[in-house]
């Protein structure tokens, strides 16, 4: 996009209503790109940091940038920029919408003391530390330019915009029931042996990380073709409680999801638990 656009409607000074080089509507947003402009004003392509065009028109997504403070444009602008230089991630263009949405209703919130809990805070600080640690830094960057201290567990529900609008990725319902089926594995397995498990060590990690790609097999009703089958029963008896343990997360599985967890499946989770009990002895 080359030249200049002409300004339609300045929402703040970070974000206008424009309209491009094609003759259509566009929001723009950009540090400074409505400071001190008026309608029939052009501003420089040099300030542009994200053009939203699909979405223009709707006055719902106009009314959205309307409510926004110059600081909370500002703020997500920062956030998302960190975000991708930290996480090494690419986001969808809605990550802008949704946490523009998400951070301006959340600061409402406060000045109403209406704070809101997040029932999956902990759950998301234990198996997305790296996306929630992100979402702390975004809330010093909300600070830096609001003015407001967002409550912390605020910084779970940042991470969560962060993880559904990666490129890679499904949507929130998806990554809602992806945490709370590790969640839920994690507690069988810690009632099942009576004490909680050291979060830092390696094999917890490793732990953690099986039961991610094995919560999206279970939503996805990826089958697997029980090719190291061969292994149950050696596994089996060399670690009989921690395949007693895998035996009841297969059933907490087939039982909620409809989803039969296969021999093989049952050998990854016996190693994993067995090396975190190891770990813990």
């Amino acid at each position: 996009m080359n030249g200049e656009m002409e300004i339609i409607k300045v929402f703040n000074n970070n974000a206008v209503l424009a309209i491009d080089n094609e003759k259509e509507e566009v929001v723009v947003m950009g540090k400074g790109i409505g400071f001190g402009k008026r309608s029939g004003d052009e501003f420089d392509d040099n300030l542009i940091e994200k053009v939203f065009k699909e979405n223009a028109v709707d006055d719902t997504f106009q009314e959205l940038f309307v409510e926004l403070s110059s600081g909370e444009v500002t703020s997500i602008l920062e956030i998302v920029k960190h975000a991708e230089k930290v996480l090494d991630q690419d986001f969808m263009s809605n990550i802008y919408v949704t946490l523009a949405d998400h951070i301006h209703f959340a600061i409402e919130r406060y000045k109403q003391d209406l704070p809101l809990t997040n029932p999956l805070a902990w759950d998301v600080k234990r198996l997305f530390n790296e996306e929630y640690q992100v979402g702390k830094d975004a809330l010093d960057i909300v600070e830096k330019h609001v003015g407001i201290r967002l409550p912390t567990n605020e910084a779970a529900s940042i991470a969560l915009h962060l993880i559904n609008t990666r490129k890679k990725e499904g949507r929130m319902n998806k990554t809602v029931a992806a945490v709370r089926i590790v969640s839920s594995i994690l507690d069988i397995v810690q009632y099942h042996f009576g004490h909680e498990f050291d979060e830092d060590t390696l094999a917890y990690s490793r732990f953690v990380t099986h039961l991610q790609f094995f919560s999206h097999r279970v939503l996805n009703g990826e089958v697997s073709n029980d090719g190291e089958a061969f292994l149950y029963d050696q596994v089996s008896m060399s670690y009989p409680d921690a395949m007693a343990c895998a035996k009841k997360i297969g059933v907490y599985i087939e039982n909620s999801y409809a989803y039969k967890v296969s021999k093989e499946e049952l050998v990854y989770l016996t190693i994993h638990i067995q090396k975190i009990i190891q770990k813990n002895i």
